[in-house]
Formats: C-alpha cells, sequence, structure tokens
C-alpha cells in the first residue's frame, strides 16, 4: 500500500521538523503552529504539537478532524 509506504515516514518526519521549522520560519502564533502541525504529520505530530503546548496540541487535533472531513466530503463529490 502506497499510502503506508509514503504517510508514515511524511508523519514521523514532520513530527521530528516541526519544532525546528517552526522556528526556522518564524511562527508565534500557537494556533499556526497547531494546524501546520496536524494538518502535515497527523497524529505523530499532535504528539509533537501536544509537547510544544497546549493550545498547539489542542488545534493540531482539530485540524486533522477538519482536514479528514473535508476529504471524504470533497472525495464523495469529486
Amino acid at each position: 500500500n502506497l499510502r503506508a509506504a509514503f504517510g508514515v515516514p511524511e508523519a514521523v518526519t514532520g513530527a521530528v521538523l516541526a519544532p525546528t521549522l517552526a522556528k526556522l520560519l518564524h511562527f508565534k502564533d500557537p494556533v499556526v503552529i497547531g494546524v501546520a502541525v496536524g494538518t502535515s504529520s497527523h497524529a505523530a505530530g499532535t504528539t509533537t504539537a501536544l509537547q510544544m503546548g497546549e493550545l498547539e496540541g489542542a488545534m493540531s487535533g482539530v485540524s486533522i478532524g477538519v482536514a479528514g472531513l473535508l476529504t471524504v466530503l470533497l472525495a464523495a463529490v469529486w
């Protein structure tokens, strides 16, 4: 399965690099950091976002849900 082959390394890489990228890109807002990490790194990124702060973790979790819901709705229409 290609999704598993590419999805797992992508999630782990995003989780590992999230704090460094947030500093490098000068992201200060915890909402921005949480949404960026959650939509790009899924559950692995959410654990990292929770370590960065409560608000980052919460927004990461919300962004996973919203991205999943939009994917299902758009896939049904597409």
